[in-house]
């Protein structure tokens, strides 16, 4: 499974459609340390991919990515890794 979050000046359509033929599902999420004026259309995401499992809410995001997975790649941006493991046990979280 994968989580990614894209800013919305990236190539978000090529990097979805790459990953997609890797993994077995895809969750999109917002990361919420990118700078607004950046965030990435998550119903732009959900209408050019159908199958792409649209999430408003990055901790729900992280957690429903887990579900069943015996791998989870999280992608993207730099933020979205670091939103992600700033959720990890013993890392510090973001300020």
């Amino acid at each position: 499974h994968a989580l990614i979050g894209i800013l919305s000046d990236k190539d978000w359509a090529g990097m979805s459609e790459a990953l997609a033929g890797a993994v077995d599902r895809i969750w999109a999420a917002a990361p919420p340390s990118a700078p607004p004026e950046r965030a990435w259309d998550l119903a732009a995401v959900s209408e050019r991919f159908p199958a792409v499992t649209v999430e408003t809410d990055f901790d729900r995001a992280l957690e429903a990515v887990q579900d069943g997975a015996e791998t989870v790649v999280v992608a993207g941006s730099f933020h979205t890794v670091g939103d992600a493991m700033a959720r990890l046990p013993g890392f510090a979280p973001l300020q």
